[in-house]
């Protein structure tokens, strides 16, 4: 993926429930803002290459009901 700062930064939100502007919350809406612009394959990148990294149970889960589910949906 050419943007594997944003997978970092995605992850790192994720796994610090941080939801404000400091704390990586732009990775987060970047992301969401796939959904909506019918960005399919962008979101299908984005979920093979944060598989790749080292993942907490957590953001695996926050991975598959997110990104993952609104693919299949």
């Amino acid at each position: 993926m050419k943007n594997e700062k944003l997978v970092r930064e995605w992850i790192d939100a994720t796994e610090n429930d941080k939801r404000n502007g400091e704390f990586n919350h732009w990775a987060i809406d970047e992301v969401l803002d796939w959904r909506l612009e019918n960005r399919f394959d962008d979101l299908w990148e984005f979920v093979k290459c944060a598989y790749q990294e080292q993942i907490s149970l957590k953001v695996t889960s926050n991975l598959a009901a997110g990104p993952l589910e609104d693919l299949l949906a």
